[in-house]
């Protein structure tokens, strides 16, 4: 499975692509949102985990964009925030996300997450 990994956070996204490499996920990366609908242009992507808090850019804004696509529209986005309201939640779900976990994420959550997904 292809994964895009969006978060401003170097070393978020280097925990991220290292983990799901290590269970052979293919792990691309990008530290804003600009720069994943680049990639999302050019590269099949079966999943995206994303960020809320990003300069620019946000990720409620980013999964809008993306929702509003006919090309990527069916992309499951599993939000990744340290933010963890209900309203945060809530936000994220509207926004156009599929689900939604709190960092800092446990492992065996998120391959259990990506697996639901994947299927």
């Amino acid at each position: 499975m292809t994964v895009l990994i969006v978060d401003d956070d170097q070393h978020s996204l280097s925990f991220l692509k290292a983990a799901l490499e290590k269970v052979h996920h293919v792990a691309i990366t990008a530290d804003n949102g600009a720069d994943a609908l680049s990639i999302l242009a050019h590269t099949p992507v079966n999943l995206i985990l994303l960020d809320i808090m990003m300069p620019g850019m946000d990720g409620h804004e980013f999964c809008m964009t993306v929702r509003s696509d006919p090309q990527f529209e069916y992309i499951p986005i599993i939000f990744l925030s340290a933010r963890s309201s209900l309203d945060d939640i809530a936000t994220a779900m509207i926004s156009g996300g599929d689900d939604y976990l709190v960092k800092p994420v446990r492992l065996h959550e998120l391959y259990a997450k990506i697996d639901e997904y994947a299927m």
